[in-house]
């Protein structure tokens, strides 16, 4: 057996089938090394390239380092730009970054976000100075645009500029509109924003609500001035002011009115001022005098009562002819038609009597009945007064039987008071040579005697 031994020890062995080891210690293989065994201890060799083994590892973009074999490093640089760019390594604090596409690089930008304390932010525009331009936001308070303070002695504040689109050609600029909501109904759903003031691009303002100074409504929203009283304006400091401007009138000696400026007056203004004299009138012209007084006041005093109408001490002046007809007759049960009032007879008449025309009259003018007075001995109920005419052309007097065309009726007046007057009051017109006369339709059957008066008027 030592000689075989000899043998494998001292030579190259070789196995011409799988070779099996039954009893093989756990330990790590050298770098390189391929042969190890299987899940049966078969000794194997690995298929390296089946099993994919990194042969290199190169730095692509934004990385350095790699290698062939070993531990292999990758380094990433400070800033990598995804389009290839080789980045900034260094920003200010709070500062805003954005690419910039004329260098390929992430750069720091003058707009910072500060919380300058806490629940509050403010977005900077400019510069990371104390005179930036603000849009800040502080402890959950409304966004404000604003200038921040200006740091050192006597600095000047810094301009705030609202600034809208820039037009082209001879296109109009942009407008700055303001806008804001109205209150709404209840619950937490946002309103609609609507337009509350508008600033045009030639500096009209347009504004939906009122117009306050101080603390003072000076113009409400339909632009009326609240303001009524202003003290303070003095007219005699206004522009394009002349001496004697303005002239008080209440006061006496207010002012002189110069002659150029008095018209010529149409009556003597010599006399005594609290009577004029040398009135004219004429067709076209007239006088207004009110009341004349004629003789002492306590005598006679014409007066215009009415249109058409003078008094005498509030007597009227009579301009026309005033006539009166008094009647007396009997009146049966009849109340189904008009009973004519005769003239010279005791009783009365109705259409188609024979003895009809001693209730008729003619008229030597043209005129009108003013009143018609009633009284009777019975209860004649409510009754009507009639006026009739026959022209004096156009209609046939048949015996003076025709009743003739209605000229005027009155209203119900009730008459059932027995012995006592009632008043009908007429405006019914006649023409020159009509033939008139007057009726009355009572309501009640019962007979009675009735005394009546008719005023007749004529224009003589």
């Amino acid at each position: 057996m030592r000689w075989i031994g000899q043998y494998i020890q001292d030579f190259i062995a070789r196995f011409r089938n799988d070779v099996y080891l039954e009893d093989v210690a756990s330990g790590t293989i050298a770098s390189g090394g391929n042969l190890g065994l299987d899940s049966n201890n078969k000794i194997v060799k690995a298929n390296v390239p089946a099993d994919g083994d990194i042969t290199s590892v190169v730095a692509g973009t934004g990385l350095s380092g790699g290698g062939t074999s070993g531990d292999v490093t990758l380094n990433v640089d400070t800033v990598v730009v995804g389009s290839g760019g080789t980045g900034t390594t260094s920003y200010a604090d709070n500062q805003i970054i954005a690419y910039n596409s004329s260098t390929g690089k992430l750069e720091g930008h003058n707009v910072f976000i500060e919380s300058p304390a806490t629940n509050a932010y403010r977005l900077k525009i400019g510069d990371s100075s104390a005179t930036s331009a603000l849009l800040q936001s502080e402890n959950g308070a409304p966004l404000a645009v604003s200038v921040d303070l200006a740091s050192g002695a006597n600095t000047a504040g810094g301009d705030l500029t609202l600034k809208a689109g820039l037009s082209t050609g001879n296109a109009a600029g942009g407008d700055i509109i303001f806008k804001s909501s109205p209150t709404g109904s209840s619950g937490s759903f946002p309103n609609t924003n609507t337009e509350i003031a508008k600033l045009d691009n030639v500096g009209n303002l347009q504004i939906d609500g009122g117009l306050t100074t101080g603390s003072t409504s000076f113009v409400n929203s339909s632009g009326v001035v609240q303001v009524a009283t202003q003290g303070t304006i003095d007219h005699d400091s206004l522009a394009n002011f002349v001496t004697a401007e303005h002239v008080d009138w209440a006061g006496a000696s207010a002012g002189t009115i110069h002659s150029s400026n008095i018209p010529t007056l149409n009556q003597n203004t010599t006399g005594n001022a609290a009577t004029a004299t040398n009135l004219t009138a004429s067709t076209s012209t007239a006088v207004g005098l009110g009341t004349i007084e004629l003789g002492h006041a306590s005598d006679t005093t014409i007066a215009r009562s009415a249109a058409g109408k003078v008094t005498i001490e509030s007597a009227p002046i009579q301009t026309t002819q005033m006539s009166v007809t008094n009647h007396a007759f009997a009146l049966d049960s009849n109340n189904s038609a008009y009973n004519y009032f005769p003239l010279n007879n005791l009783n009365e008449t109705r259409a188609g009597d024979t003895a009809q025309y001693y209730a008729r009259l003619i008229a030597p003018y043209a005129g009108k009945v003013l009143r018609v007075v009633v009284r009777a001995t019975a209860d004649m109920g409510d009754c009507r007064i009639r006026l009739t005419k026959l022209s004096t052309s156009g209609q046939s007097v048949d015996g003076l039987r025709d009743e003739g065309t209605d000229v005027e009726t009155t209203d119900v007046v009730d008459c059932s008071a027995i012995n006592t007057t009632r008043t009908f009051n007429l405006t019914g017109a006649f023409a020159a040579g009509d033939v008139v006369n007057v009726g009355i339709l009572k309501g009640s059957t019962n007979t009675a005697f009735v005394t009546a008066a008719v005023v007749w008027e004529y224009t003589v």
